[in-house]
């Protein structure tokens, strides 16, 4: 299991990110968990980071996006769902 998260800018996840998610190589058939923090909830900035895994035999089990408010509550409900 991977999970990969990222800040936004401008809507987007970093550059730095997603370029280095690109350029992995992922074991095949492997669950992945992704999300984003930034301050606008609604933006789904993790369909970029899906994309970068599209060409991957990886199966993305959860895509959350946090807002900038979100505790630590928040990140282990996320771990506990993708790991259920």
């Amino acid at each position: 299991m991977f999970i990969f998260g990222s800040p936004t800018y401008g809507g987007n996840p970093s550059g730095l990110v997603n370029s280095y998610i690109e350029n992995l190589n992922l074991p095949q058939n492997v669950t992945v968990g992704v999300f984003t923090v930034g301050s606008v909830s609604t933006q789904d900035s993790n369909l970029v980071l899906q994309q970068s895994l599209q060409n991957k035999t990886v199966t993305v089990k959860m895509s959350k996006k946090f807002d900038q408010s979100a505790v630590q509550n928040n990140y282990t409900t996320y771990i506990n769902e993708i790991i259920a």
